[in-house]
């Protein structure tokens, strides 16, 4: 898996701090069940440079429900097409490798609908401010994103960081998570194998 390495740049000063990864986080609810955290760059006031932090944005979650609603939408749109097309891929697949096939991806809409609904009813019942994901402080300023790409205000220095892609990594092996409280507290880390998400 690859992912591509952002520098943050000051327009003013010129000061480079390494922009934020967008995986291995996650929140573990009340009821055990785990989101994702979505993340942004932010200024950390604690900490005296960029970090992860939280973004308590609902867009995130609305934005999976489109997607959702927009694929359920173009099966209907091809609903005319189905019996035809049911005929042809059965005549490949088989049957019974056909239905499971439309049953994974029936359960793979309805698992995005039910993480979708559950991150928006995180959100409603949230107390906290977003945290800092190093330190755990909430005196942080969050970017902000635009046509021209990710902003963020370089506290003392009156100048904008803005993001740059200056390259990417290959990642291998085992993958890690960082786990919070609903409310963003750092529980630990945990590894994470192919079936435990």
């Amino acid at each position: 898996m690859s992912f591509p390495i952002v520098t943050m740049t000051c327009d003013r000063c010129g000061l480079q701090q390494p922009g934020v990864g967008g995986s291995g986080h996650e929140y573990v609810l009340p009821g055990g069940q785990k989101l994702p955290v979505w993340l942004q760059e932010g200024w950390c006031h604690d900490c005296s440079c960029i970090q992860p932090v939280e973004s308590l944005d609902e867009k995130h979650w609305m934005d999976l429900i489109m997607q959702v609603r927009d694929e359920l939408a173009s099966v209907r749109s091809a609903s005319r097409l189905l019996p035809r097309r049911l005929e042809y891929e059965q005549c490949f697949l088989g049957y019974r490798q056909y239905a499971g096939l439309m049953t994974d991806t029936a359960y793979g809409w309805s698992e995005r609908l039910t993480e979708a609904l559950l991150g928006l009813a995180h959100l409603a019942q949230r107390v906290s401010a977003p945290r800092c994901l190093r330190c755990g402080g909430t005196n942080v300023d969050a970017s902000t994103a635009d046509d021209e790409g990710v902003r963020l205000l370089h506290p003392g220095c009156g100048g904008t960081f803005q993001a740059e892609i200056t390259g990417d990594i290959l990642i291998r092996g085992p993958r890690s998570v960082r786990r919070y409280t609903a409310e963003g507290q750092f529980i630990g880390w945990f590894g994470v194998s192919r079936g435990d998400t």
